[in-house]
């Protein structure tokens, strides 16, 4: 994590929930606790929940939860660290230097977003008066009108020095504007990197301006030029249009590949849209894309250049758990284009057809191909099996395969040994269906579900709160037995918070995780603490419900042990479930 927990922790509590969520919607105090309208789905009767004494949050009609970090992570659709800094400037809490740039403070980063700012606004005042005129006729033959032009900030780059000579007015020296990216030294001096060139402002998930693309306007090289890299500004990590994307709240984003395509579609009423910044998409940008939305559209030219930049795109985005489809227009160069001829409603209607990214890389694999040659058939077979090993799922490889043999023709037994042979199997172990009366079978129903859940939860809640039922559990459980690695690391945090005699606060427990629905699962454990009649009733039903996360586990245990033929690991379960069933599990109250 970038920022220590002890600062978190400051920070959770300088934010105290039931403000932070005021700010938002109107809540009424009902009991211990405030309850209001659900932001996150629409109702008519209060189901959402804000705890003042757990300081976390859950909605019991949609089950959104969690602490104030995980609130404005949904709320503004930020990343961690960026909730981590909008709370502090809240409360206006000093975020210490991270490790990641020791070189670079904050001051020097502040004063560079400063002159960004200042840079911002005298390109776009160049661009409404005369000297800005060539760059004008462009954006009115763009058709772009001009309440979108001030929304992106888009201004005008003029020759010479004239950037340079205005910041040094504001007291900005030579060698900090060129450490900034914004001037650069020649022999006669310094003078301005852009220069005659349209300026799209470029700006971070909090709205701020960290660096400019610049577009030629009349001869020159390169077409477009991107500020370098300075403190302020990383290209792979920095999505052109985030900031305002984010905002809608859609879990689909749409990936292009310029700043006129986002700004096209944008004013289209299509805002759900970002682009990478002149460089390749890379793993960092898929990461960045997977915090804000679920599935992306690939927008991309249709020419050559585009289809590869979708290719080399795509892996990165399922590395990162995207969901994706690729969006073809073959009767324009590009969506901006696209929009000129054919309109918004047709672009729309492409992108609700857009195809699968499997379907999408084999249909390219095929472009060219004569089936009726079997060297161009065993070729295009070869190349099929390739895309198709490559996802992670025996199940995804099942389905493409079968419906990519149906849809282009080939030998389905051929095309399952090819990925098999490249897998390193022989043909059949990928396509093996499980037992449908495995043993886990008991825990995967509705109820057994529900019930089991319950268990992890109550277990988890109680740790939290009884250090003496702490020392007991980990006699019967190492938090494996919860079945997911979030639960299993949250059992760990809690035993290790109250081995060292710390009070555990189950907001501070949520807040150790970094992702939104992280926090959201740890939070269900905490939302409504169990209530017992005494101390013994609390241990007896804490007995069962420890007895039934060991049954479940133990029964997954087997249930793999069976579809692997493992005999000997069965039997060695089978008796685990039979000490299970005759020394009892039991606490005391200590």
């Amino acid at each position: 994590m970038v920022y220590s927990q002890d600062v978190i922790e400051d920070l959770r509590q300088g934010n105290d929930i039931v403000e932070v969520i005021s700010g938002y919607i109107a809540l009424r105090q009902s009991g211990a606790n405030h309850m209001g309208l659900c932001p996150f789905h629409r109702e008519r009767s209060p189901s959402f929940s804000v705890s003042a004494h757990r300081q976390l949050f859950h909605c019991f009609g949609c089950g959104e939860g969690g602490n104030v970090f995980t609130f404005i992570m949904k709320m503004e659709n930020f990343s961690f660290v960026d909730a981590i800094k909008f709370l502090a400037e809240r409360i206006n809490y000093r975020l210490p230097q991270t490790a990641s740039a020791p070189s670079v403070s904050s001051e020097e980063k502040e004063r560079m977003h400063q002159a960004y700012a200042f840079a911002a606004r005298f390109y776009y005042e160049n661009l409404q008066a005369p000297p800005g005129q060539p760059a004008m006729s462009y954006l009115e033959h763009r058709r772009l009108i001009p309440a979108i032009q001030r929304k992106f900030g888009l201004g005008w780059a003029g020759s010479g020095s004239d950037l340079r000579d205005h910041l040094s007015s504001k007291g900005f020296a030579d060698g900090f504007l060129v450490k900034a990216g914004l001037a650069m030294e020649g022999s006669r001096g310094h003078y301005d990197r852009f220069r005659g060139r349209l300026m799209f402002p470029i700006f971070d998930v909090q709205g701020k301006i960290v660096g400019f693309g610049g577009r030629i306007i009349g001869d020159g090289e390169p077409k477009y030029l991107n500020s370098p890299e300075t403190p302020i500004f990383d290209k792979s990590r920095t999505l052109y249009n985030l900031n305002y994307a984010r905002q809608t709240k859609k879990q689909t984003l749409i990936l292009v590949e310029g700043y006129m395509d986002v700004i096209a579609l944008y004013q289209a009423g299509i805002k759900n849209v970002v682009a990478a910044l002149g460089t390749a998409f890379t793993a960092n940008h898929a990461r960045i894309l997977k915090r804000y939305c679920n599935d992306a559209v690939l927008l991309f030219d249709t020419d050559e250049a585009g289809t590869k930049a979708a290719l080399r795109a795509i892996p990165h985005l399922y590395s990162a758990g995207l969901g994706i489809k690729v969006c073809r227009i073959e009767s324009a160069k590009d969506p901006d284009d696209y929009i000129q001829e054919f309109g918004v409603q047709a672009l729309a209607e492409q992108l609700s057809n857009s195809y699968d990214f499997v379907d999408f890389q084999v249909q390219t694999a095929n472009k060219g191909i004569d089936m009726s040659q079997t060297s161009q058939r065993i070729t295009f077979t070869k190349a099929s099996a390739k895309i198709i090993s490559a996802l992670n799922s025996p199940v995804e490889r099942e389905a493409y395969a079968r419906d990519m043999a149906h849809k282009y023709r080939m030998d389905e037994g051929a095309l399952k040994e090819e990925i098999a042979v490249i897998l390193g199997g022989d043909g059949s172990e990928d396509y093996i269906e499980a037992p449908r009366n495995s043993p886990i079978a008991v825990y995967d129903n509705k109820q057994g579900g529900q019930a089991f859940s319950e268990a992890v939860s109550h277990i988890l809640s109680t740790m939290a709160s009884d250090k003496d039922f702490c020392k007991q559990i980990t006699k019967y459980l190492t938090g494996e037995e919860f079945a997911d690695s979030i639960l299993s690391e949250a059992f760990s945090k809690i035993l290790l918070a109250q081995d060292k005699g710390k009070e555990v606060a189950p907001a501070d427990i949520v807040t150790t995780f970094e992702y939104a629905e992280d926090q959201q699962k740890i939070s269900r454990a905490f939302v409504k603490p169990p209530e017992y009649e005494d101390t013994k009733d609390k241990y007896i039903a804490l007995t069962h419900q420890v007895t039934l996360v060991k049954s479940a586990h133990l029964a997954r245990l087997m249930a793999d042990a069976t579809q692997n033929g493992d005999v000997e690991a069965l039997a060695r379960l089978s008796i685990e479930r039979k000490n299970l069933e005759t020394h009892k599990i039991s606490f005391l109250a200590v």
